[in-house]
């Protein structure tokens, strides 16, 4: 006879074995297997083509632009307002994502027009208010987070010299530049600038605090310093005065040491991958240099049309432009090139693509 007590004890027993199945299922080993997980590829930002190897290269009043380090290439007439570029003249890069060019003005009107760009595709003007007219802004450079460009206020009559700041490359500050400058670049903790030549020497002037205040730390016996770079553990200068030469300094430029003699001008200095590379031309030729320490160095043995402009290495690979002058009929007709190299500067490649005059490359 079953009685409620055998109920309630039938009950009490499922209740357990119901109990012991959840506990065991539970508590089943979920350690994972030696089999590998895979991190999900990451879905490309189309705002941004930084990853790729863009490169972005000036003439007077059109950006070329190329997504793929070289691959190819497309032309851009006009700012993000349809209007066209004043006369572009420099171009820098925070090695993020954003670009800044500057322009000369030649209108000679109350302001001075920047660019910016975050895309390469799109630019957004920078309206600079000023005192007087905006006759130039030829530099410009970045650095410990700061953007520096270099200009002169004014007419013929009567011209100073500034310097523009800014945090973001869209609002800027004007503030008193210590001369004419020549070349600015950011290195080893400190700002330098080159000011005009005299009397067979140029002034070297570093700042330590972004700009706000500079110093005449020394001089270079040379003609016009066109441009400087520094890396591993000094700075070099390159010049453009006939019988040209570099230039080493390893205290922050208070002492320089004049190094061989590599042409009739130099316009341009890069270091990155363990190596110097320098441009200019000899006579009516470009030429390209190499050098391991910034003191000696090596001739490319290369056709590089009448002059090389810029140089700057990006994405595992050296990019130069330059510029071929062409006499048709009674005139000269200048085109832009651009070459690339692959083994660190020893061999180069001509990229197939036409150009204007090219200035500036980022």
């Amino acid at each position: 006879m079953i009685t409620p007590l055998n109920i309630f004890i039938i009950i009490i027993f499922i209740v357990i074995i119901v109990a012991i199945v959840l506990t065991v299922t539970l508590t089943k080993d979920t350690t994972p297997t030696s089999e590998p997980t895979s991190t999900p590829i990451p879905t490309p930002d189309p705002s941004s083509d930084e990853g790729t190897g863009a490169i972005v290269a000036i003439t007077g009043s059109k950006i070329y632009h190329s997504a793929d380090n070289g691959g190819s290439w497309s032309a851009i007439t006009a700012d993000s307002n349809s209007a066209g570029f004043a006369t572009l003249t420099d171009i820098a890069y925070d090695g993020t994502s954003r670009r800044v060019a500057v322009a000369n003005n030649t209108t000679f009107s109350l302001t001075r027009t920047m660019y910016y760009s975050d895309d390469n595709t799109t630019w957004k003007p920078v309206i600079i208010t000023a005192g007087s007219n905006v006759y130039n802004i030829s530099l410009v450079a970045y650095g410990n987070d700061k953007w520096l460009a270099f200009g002169t206020e004014g007419t013929d009559f009567f011209i100073t010299n500034k310097l523009y700041t800014s945090d973001d490359g869209e609002n800027w500050s004007i503030i008193s530049a210590p001369a004419k400058l020549f070349s600015l670049a950011y290195g080893n903790s400190i700002w330098m600038a080159t000011a005009s030549p005299g009397r067979g020497s140029t002034p070297v002037y570093t700042s330590s605090n972004d700009g706000a205040s500079w110093s005449n730390v020394g001089s270079i016996t040379s003609g016009t310093i066109n441009a400087l770079a520094y890396g591993v553990d000094k700075w070099v200068a390159v010049e453009s005065n006939g019988e040209t030469h570099t230039s080493t300094s390893t205290d922050n430029g208070a002492n320089w040491t004049t190094g061989s003699t590599l042409g009739d001008d130099l316009n341009t200095v890069a270091y990155a991958n363990s190596k110097w590379i320098a441009g200019g031309s000899d006579g009516d030729n470009g030429k390209i240099h190499t050098s391991v320490n910034g003191t000696s160095w090596t001739t490319v043995s290369t056709n590089f049309g009448s002059q090389i402009i810029d140089i700057i290495y990006n994405n595992d690979k050296w990019i130069a432009i330059g510029t071929t002058s062409t006499v048709v009929g009674e005139g000269t007709v200048v085109t832009g090139n651009v070459y690339y190299s692959s083994d660190n500067g020893a061999s180069w490649t001509t990229d197939s693509s036409s150009f204007d005059a090219l200035v500036a490359v980022s």
